[in-house]
């Protein structure tokens, strides 16, 4: 393994921002529940015009989240099991069921919403241990 002096590191350093700073850049709206309890969990298998993935059921919903979907701040958060970026759907279903199953509280961050603009999405869940 090669050790880096000091300047290469810092040659390195200022190319990673520099790729950076140029880089196209995505924003997007992200707004969270926290310390939310799992109430129930809802699997859709798909087909037969529904969407597959499940519905995430929590309380509190306050405060609700910035979306703009159909049922923001009403307790529900959609997993999309369509997508293939890892983890996916079916890997955070799990991470929800677990904490569920431990009693353990979680946060949920949404971007954007699913099923034509009803249920919040979503992008992220941690488990307070």
């Amino acid at each position: 393994m090669k050790i880096l002096r000091r300047a290469e590191m810092w040659y390195a350093a200022v190319g990673v921002g520099a790729i950076m700073a140029f880089a196209p850049m995505h924003a997007f709206a992200l707004s969270s529940y926290n310390a939310v309890t799992i109430t129930k969990l809802l699997m859709n298998q798909g087909g037969r015009g529904g969407s597959p993935g499940a519905l995430i059921f929590f309380t509190p919903t306050t405060p609700a989240d910035t979306e703009g979907c159909t049922t923001s701040g009403s307790g529900y958060a959609w997993i999309d099991w369509s997508s293939t970026v890892q983890p996916d759907g079916k890997a955070v279903y799990a991470t929800v069921l677990a904490a569920s199953m431990a009693g353990k509280k979680v946060n949920i961050s949404v971007s954007g919403c699913a099923n034509s603009g009803y249920y919040p999405f979503v992008s992220q869940i941690t488990v307070i241990m």
